[in-house]
Order: C-alpha cells, then structure tokens, then sequence
C-alpha cells in the first residue's frame, strides 16, 4: 500500500499503518494498491468510510462480463495500472470528531473507538467487499444507472445455489429479490 494522508493526526497515523500491514499480509498484487486517508468531519453517527475510487467493468481481459470491478482488483488482475499511476484507489474518511483509541494491542477501552479496527472495515470496502444491492421502498435493486452488480454481488447465492444477481433467477429490480437478500440464507 502507498498511503497519502489528508489533515491525518501525526498518532493517528501509526494505528492506520498498522491495519494496512495486517491487509498486507494477507493479499497480494503485483500492482501498488494507492489509498488516500482522509481525516475530517462527518455525520455524528458515521465513523468512517471507504470505497474503490473507481469501478470498472467490460475492461479487455475481464474475467466476468457486465459486473464492475474495484480498480484496486482490476490491477491485479491485469497485473498493470490501468487508472493513472499515483491516483487513489481506495478513499478512506474517518470522522475526526470520534473519541479513537490509537494504540495497536486491541486493548480499545469501552469509551472509545478503535481506529486500527475501523481501518480494517473500511479497507475492505476499498477493496470491493461491498456490493451495489439497495432497497426503496421494499424494492431490492442496483444502486447504479446501468443496473449491474459489483464483484461482490456476483458470487452471492441463495441455499439452493441461485446466483442472486442473475436476472434470470431473480428480478432486478423485485420484491423477491428484497426477500432473497433478507432471507437469511445467502
């Protein structure tokens, strides 16, 4: 990881190292994964966020056609950077108004937020484990124009096997998908 902080606390910053080496060891791409951490305000009940900075999809050489990619994921696969080299691809915020602890042992006291924690979830978004589902009015559908899954979606399935994102099975937007996504057998 190449890390650019934005109005980051100098404490703070060993904490977020920290999470990001846990990362580290337990992937892997050929590609230096860029993320910009931001450190400001956001609504009182948020303590963070953390997204691709870019998704794509039908790209040469994709392994699954129509489902959007993080561009962190795209470069790993294609083994090159395909958004320009030194650009974010994963935008972190953290809500700077939060009591954080910022130690590294995991010994957070019960009045405070443990940073290396959040930073652990919200890299993991930036990542892609997220998906595009959401739900109007009891409607379950695609949080984009071109009503496509993520990555992420792709490989959810029902426990008869159904891939939840083909149309064909389920579809898009439906109540049944609302009611497939809650059933609580995904």
């Amino acid at each position: 990881f190449n890390v650019t902080f934005e109005n980051v606390p100098e404490n703070a910053k060993t904490a977020i190292n920290y999470a990001l080496a846990i990362w580290e060891e337990r992937i892997s791409s050929p590609i230096s994964i860029n993320v910009t951490v931001k450190w400001e305000n956001l609504p009182d009940n948020q303590l963070g966020n953390g997204k691709p900075a870019l998704f794509y999809r039908n790209f040469k050489g994709t392994p699954v056609a129509n489902v959007f990619f993080p561009v962190a994921l795209v470069e790993k696969i294609l083994s090159k950077e395909y958004n320009k080299s030194g650009d974010a691809d994963i935008i972190c915020s953290f809500n700077k108004n939060k009591t954080w602890y910022l130690g590294t042992n995991g010994n957070t006291p019960a009045d405070k937020y443990d940073l290396v924690t959040a930073v652990l979830h919200e890299i993991g978004h930036g990542l892609g484990i997220s998906g595009f589902f959401s739900n109007v009015d009891g409607v379950a559908q695609y949080s984009n124009s071109s009503s496509s899954p993520a990555i992420y979606d792709y490989f959810l399935f029902n426990q008869n096997n159904q891939r939840i994102a083909d149309k064909t099975n389920f579809a898009c937007p439906s109540v049944e998908l609302t009611q497939q996504l809650t059933s609580n057998s995904l």
